[in-house]
């Protein structure tokens, strides 16, 4: 692999603090609308506010879709990472990619 194509891997595996960042705000949107809309609670658990939120009648779903397919993304560049890891790509030596 060369340099110009490890860097572009890498440029999208730094794309996980950002997939990271989404799922956050999706996760504390629907802590918020439970506390205020819903039960009242304000759970660590997204699923948990959602079902609660779908329990009072408020319909967050797409929030939730949010949280999930960040999460999804993010879990996805792990597979890859860890498969990569494996295979020793991250340590090899600058000079091995040119």
């Amino acid at each position: 692999m060369t340099k110009r194509e490890h860097e572009a891997l890498q440029k999208e595996f730094n794309k996980m603090s950002e997939y990271d960042a989404e799922a956050d705000v999706a996760f504390k949107r629907l802590q918020d609308l439970n506390g205020t809309e819903g039960t009242g609670h304000r759970w660590c658990c997204a699923a948990q506010n959602y079902r609660d939120l779908l329990s009072k009648g408020k319909d967050y779903t797409y929030i939730y879709d949010q949280y999930v397919e960040a999460n999804g993304k993010r879990d996805a560049m792990m597979d890859l990472g860890r498969t990569l890891a494996e295979l020793n790509f991250w340590k090899k030596k600058q000079a091995d990619r040119r």
